[in-house]
């Protein structure tokens, strides 16, 4: 019995005749079509496993009138008062300030009070360019718009952290401005470099949890800034050890030291291998 696949001996395919042999024809056509199919699948698979397109927006050259209360430690911030809570307490939503370019807001809010005068805990309005996304907020300082006091009288008392719990967290570090809206993507490989700078000019580091939409301020266990000391772990998938506190509608988590200089090793570890296996040559550490 003739197998159909197999053309037949005396077949001979021309390129300039213009119609193949048949058995050759019947082949080329079932190829053809397979290979159709497998290229419609990857198309289909690819486009299903893109995650969703970002829509945090950065209001870019739009100033807001913000009022709230503002503090600067542990990180800069500001509470603003949102009603109160089933215990009949008040209820704040914190915005994360930021300098302009890749800067955090301290030197700006030491600028705003050799004009205004001492700020820390009072309520004031403050105009910047509102970052948004993920359900957080962040607020884009400048200089030149200085702050209203709204009375010496109006002041609030540092937010204490109560009844944290220790545990592990897997995710990534980022810099809250790109990520909540001013970069698209603001995490992972492709915005590493430009996150480790934002980080080093003094934005607060925020740890994005794998999979989820839950964030954390980092701060170490004496509620210090760990910007300088992260910069080797910024970007990537690592699992952090401390101890995680509610702070309004964000959480705090404060890095258990001997675990992040552990992690920050390994950190640069790796970074000195793949260099290694790149043919990179490194200048210096960060």
């Amino acid at each position: 019995m003739k197998n159909k696949w197999i053309p037949e001996p005396d077949e001979f395919f021309v390129g300039y005749i213009p119609n193949a042999p048949k058995q050759t024809s019947f082949i080329l056509r079932k190829i053809i079509i397979c290979l159709g199919v497998v290229v419609v699948l990857i198309a289909i698979t690819l486009t299903l496993s893109q995650r969703d397109f970002s829509t945090a927006v950065f209001e870019y050259g739009k100033f807001t009138t913000v009022e709230g209360y503002l503090f600067s430690t542990p990180l800069p911030h500001l509470k603003i008062k949102r009603g109160v809570d089933s215990m009949d307490t008040p209820g704040y939503q914190t915005v994360l300030l930021v300098g302009e370019g890749k800067a955090g807001a301290n030197e700006t809010i030491k600028e705003y009070e050799t004009h205004v005068g001492r700020m820390e805990g009072q309520l004031v309005q403050l105009q910047g360019q509102l970052i948004h996304g993920h359900h957080k907020v962040v607020l884009q300082l400048s200089a030149e718009k200085l702050p209203t006091r709204m009375g010496d009288e109006q002041r609030l008392e540092p937010m204490l952290l109560k009844e944290g719990i220790e545990t592990n967290l897997s995710g990534e570090i980022v810099d809250p401005k790109c990520y909540f809206g001013v970069m698209k993507p603001g995490e992972g490989k492709p915005h590493r470099s430009c996150a480790i700078r934002c980080i080093a000019g003094g934005i607060p580091p925020v740890f994005h949890i794998n999979g989820l939409s839950e964030y954390y301020l980092l701060l170490d266990e004496n509620l210090q800034p760990v910007n300088q000391r992260i910069l080797n772990i910024v970007g990537d998938n690592i699992t952090l050890h401390g101890k995680a506190y509610q702070f309004d509608d964000w959480k705090i988590f404060l890095l258990n030291e001997s675990f992040l200089k552990e992690q920050v090793k390994a950190g640069k570890l790796r970074r000195n291998l793949v260099a290694m296996r790149e043919g990179i040559t490194s200048c210096g550490d960060m």
